[in-house]
C-alpha cells in the first residue's frame, strides 16, 4: 500500500482550552525496556466476557455485538512499547488523515498503556496513540488520532481499539477524562465517539492549520 503521507495534515497538539504540559524529556526507542515479549503472546485487554458486558452497559445492538465479538476472535490488542513503536507508526503513516513528526512516537513509550496497536494475524492494521494532559489540576488522556487501514475499515476495529482505551483508563484512577478531536467530515469516528457516550464540547476552526475540515472536540468523564 503506498503512503497518504501526501494527504496528510499536522495535528495540532492540544485544544486552545486545555493547556497541555508536554513532557520535559523525551526519550529514543532504546531508552525504554520492551514491556513485551512477541505481540502474538500478549493477551487481549478484553475478554469475551468482558466485552459482552461492555456492551450490555453501552447499550449496544445486537448486529453490532456481533461485529464486536468478530473483531475480537480475528483482532488482538496490544499496548505500544519499544518492540512495536516502528509497527504503530507505520499503521499511522499509511492510515491517519494526519501527519506526526519522527519525534512524537517516542513520546508514546513515557506513558505506554495509552496507545495501542491492532493487529490482523500478525500484521498492524489499527493504532490509537493517547498520551496524558494536564489541565486545572485534572489528568486527563488526549487522543491524538484513531486509525485504521483502509482495506480492514467497516470491520469495527477502530471501535474495538476505542472500548480497550476507555477500559484502560477507567483502571488508571489519576485520568478523569478522555478527549479526542475529530475532523467535522470524519462520520464514522463521530458515531463510534456519541455510541460511547463522548459528548461535544465545541468546534475547532482548523482554517489556520490549513485542514480541509474544522474539527469537533468529543470528552468523555471518567474516574469521577
Amino acid at each position: 500500500m503506498s503512503s497518504g503521507r501526501q494527504n496528510q495534515r499536522r495535528l495540532p497538539d492540544a485544544d486552545d482550552t486545555a493547556t497541555a504540559e508536554d513532557d520535559k524529556t523525551t526519550p529514543s526507542v532504546s531508552d525504554v525496556p520492551s514491556t513485551s515479549g512477541s505481540t502474538t503472546e500478549q493477551p487481549d485487554y478484553f475478554t469475551y466476557e468482558e466485552l459482552v458486558e461492555k456492551a450490555v452497559e453501552y447499550r449496544i445492538t445486537q448486529p453490532m455485538l456481533e461485529v464486536a465479538l468478530d473483531t475480537q476472535r480475528n483482532v488482538r490488542v496490544v499496548g505500544v512499547s519499544a518492540d512495536n513503536v516502528k509497527e504503530l507508526e507505520h499503521v499511522c503513516d499509511h492510515a491517519s488523515a494526519f501527519y506526526f513528526p519522527k519525534r512524537f512516537y517516542p513520546k508514546l513509550l513515557i506513558d505506554p498503556k495509552l496507545s495501542l496497536v491492532a493487529y490482523h494475524k500478525a500484521e498492524p492494521v489499527g493504532a490509537i496513540c493517547g498520551r496524558q494532559r494536564e489541565y486545572k489540576g485534572e489528568k486527563f488522556m488526549y487522543v491524538n488520532t484513531i486509525c485504521v487501514l483502509a482495506s480492514y475499515r467497516e470491520r469495527g476495529i477502530g471501535w474495538y481499539l476505542l472500548m480497550n482505551a476507555i477500559s484502560l483508563a477507567e483502571k488508571t484512577d489519576r485520568i478523569k477524562w478522555i478527549e479526542i478531536h475529530v475532523q467535522t467530515a470524519n462520520a464514522p469516528i463521530i458515531r463510534i465517539a456519541e455510541r460511547l457516550f463522548f459528548r461535544y464540547v465545541r468546534t475547532i476552526d482548523y482554517r489556520f492549520e490549513r485542514f480541509p475540515h474544522d474539527g469537533y472536540v468529543y470528552r468523555r468523564r471518567i474516574n469521577q
